[in-house]
């Protein structure tokens, strides 16, 4: 089965593709153009972590011969960690989609990367959301997921397409390079069929998150949220009887009703999730480099400050 035969195509309409100039979004953008059923404004991000002069020229001599318009924000994330410049890297991916009045954004992450994704998360101790990653939204659009990064490299040799090797890839000292160079492979040689017992993890988990958000959401209904313009208030004492486990359900649910990007670790929640039920929260707890949750005067409240 071909590349364009494995991808999920969006319904016709006006998107915004972020492509970096790595082979990834160089061959879904190519794949899109061909296809025709789509108006395309590309955005490229330069995040400032090092000199991108060769992929900006790669992204807009494809984009020229696709007659497609590109559109550039630059960061400043040298020295930031993986989350913020994760948060920022979508930020300016909104804005563009708002500037030109697109429906959605449309990124290339792969099979490939889900795999590495789902990993990374339960190493850093993530909850049950860890599983369920890289998802399509209506806001943001992945057609790759289907599709093994070999199989595009394929697709972009049949095509004549250029693009940009990031150095960046081979260091080891990145966690996702050592998921991808040297746990995933030494996975692939303990079990020939790692990829279709990951995916089928990840299905089955999309499956059981979705029937548990479903749950989650009633609960936080009954309970009663004061939404504020960036805060979400609860009253203490009804998330104190919760049970531990349904309680720290509630912290994730409402901290992603002020983030839907948020990535609250483990150990994280678990603390807050004490915090609550004994009452004793003397400073704001950072939840994430944007949320914060305080506990005073028979409140609990989760603030959003943006950066």
């Amino acid at each position: 089965m071909s590349l364009t035969e494995k991808i999920t195509w969006p319904e016709p309409g006006h998107y915004v593709v972020a492509v970096s100039g790595g082979v990834d979004s160089v061959g879904l953008l190519h794949a899109l153009a061909q296809k025709g059923d789509y108006e395309i404004d590309v955005a490229f991000i330069d995040h400032g972590w090092r000199e991108v002069k060769g992929e900006r020229e790669v992204v807009h001599e494809l984009a020229d011969a696709l007659g497609l318009g590109v559109h550039e924000r630059s960061l400043d994330l040298e020295g930031t960690g993986e989350e913020e410049a994760r948060v920022a890297r979508y930020g300016a991916l909104e804005e563009i989609r708002t500037k030109v009045g697109a429906q959605a954004v449309i990124v290339a992450h792969h099979l490939d990367d889900r795999a590495e994704t789902v990993l990374m998360q339960l190493m850093r101790g993530s909850g049950r959301q860890g599983l369920s990653v890289l998802r399509s939204t209506e806001e943001i659009i992945r057609p790759l997921l289907q599709v093994k990064k070999s199989e595009i490299v394929e697709y972009a040799h049949e095509n004549d397409l250029k693009w940009v090797e990031d150095p960046t890839n081979k260091d080891l000292k990145y966690r996702r390079n050592y998921v991808r160079h040297k746990l995933i492979p030494r996975l692939h040689q303990q079990d020939p069929g790692f990829d279709s017992w990951i995916m089928s993890v990840i299905k089955e988990a999309e499956q059981l998150n979705h029937e548990v958000d479903t749950e989650i959401a009633g609960l936080i209904h009954e309970l009663g949220v004061h939404k504020g313009e960036n805060t979400h208030e609860l009253d203490l004492d009804r998330l104190r009887r919760l049970p531990v486990g349904a309680l720290q359900e509630v912290i994730v649910a409402v901290a992603r009703g002020l983030d839907r990007l948020a990535q609250l670790d483990r150990r994280t929640v678990e603390s807050l999730t004490i915090d609550i039920k004994t009452g004793h929260v003397h400073q704001p707890r950072q939840l994430t480099k944007q949320l914060s949750a305080s506990v005073r005067h028979g409140k609990v409240t989760v603030e959003f400050k943006a950066s």
